[in-house]
């Protein structure tokens, strides 16, 4: 079985720790990890920075979005890496339960700066 995975958020851990680096031997990133696993498909990613979307589809030849709704509805994955800054982890994981069902969910510590 394969599974669907997105990443939200193209920052270094999400995607650039290691795209200067030969794939065959790094792998430092969430977009890279979901890439070469077989037992994965990297479907999607999502950045509001255009920059940061056009380095995604060019190096993982899949669409980027800025919205993450946009991706959630247009993709539907199994799993979801949330690579956003920590004060926009709750957000992000709102919009995620709002939009989608994913069977799991991969969301960097800590996962918010506030206990509620």
């Amino acid at each position: 079985m394969t599974f669907k995975a997105v990443v939200i958020g193209l920052g270094q851990i999400g995607m650039g720790y290691d795209l200067k680096h030969d794939p065959s031997f790094y792998v430092l990133s969430h977009s890279r990890a979901f890439q070469k696993h077989p037992s994965y498909e990297l479907i999607s990613g999502c950045d509001p920075d255009v920059k940061k979307k056009k380095i995604f589809e060019t190096e993982y030849e899949c669409t980027a979005y800025s919205k993450v709704e946009d991706v959630l509805i247009n993709h539907n994955p199994d799993i979801i890496a949330v690579a956003v800054p920590t004060d926009q982890h709750h957000c992000t994981i709102e919009k995620i339960f709002n939009n989608s069902k994913p069977r799991a969910i991969l969301c960097e510590k800590p996962l918010s700066f506030d206990l509620k």
